[in-house]
């Protein structure tokens, strides 16, 4: 059974890129662009891993954090960042526990496969 994955990235082009590498990778693939297309897709379906966008239009990390965290079960979140400044934002809010791990953009796409594949 492969595992599921949801990414949810206002960038359409990085979307598409990790979709692309995840579907190649064995795993079965949901993406979304839009904030409400993705929460709406999280909280539909059961996945593995999300990967998330930390500062979407209208929406960002911590929101989305503090607005699911009784519906987190076992997915493990990932998020992707162009601030070095999430780590302590997360730990500031009490939500360090909810997040496997944080990458900066640009990120190595072979790293961050590393790291699901250690926790799925």
């Amino acid at each position: 059974m492969s595992k599921r994955i949801l990414i949810m990235d206002d960038d359409k082009a990085l979307c598409e890129e990790l979709a692309d590498y995840f579907q190649e990778a064995g795993f079965d693939v949901d993406h979304a662009q839009l904030p409400e297309q993705g929460i709406g897709l999280y909280t539909r379906n059961r996945y593995d891993v999300l990967l998330l966008d930390f500062k979407m239009p209208q929406f960002d990390g911590i929101e989305f954090l503090k607005r699911s965290k009784e519906e987190v079960g076992g997915v493990r979140i990932f998020l992707i960042s162009g601030s070095l400044a999430v780590p302590q934002m997360l730990k500031d809010q009490g939500l360090s526990a909810l997040v496997e791990g944080v990458f900066s953009k640009p990120f190595d796409l072979r790293a961050l496969h590393s790291a699901i594949k250690d926790v799925v």
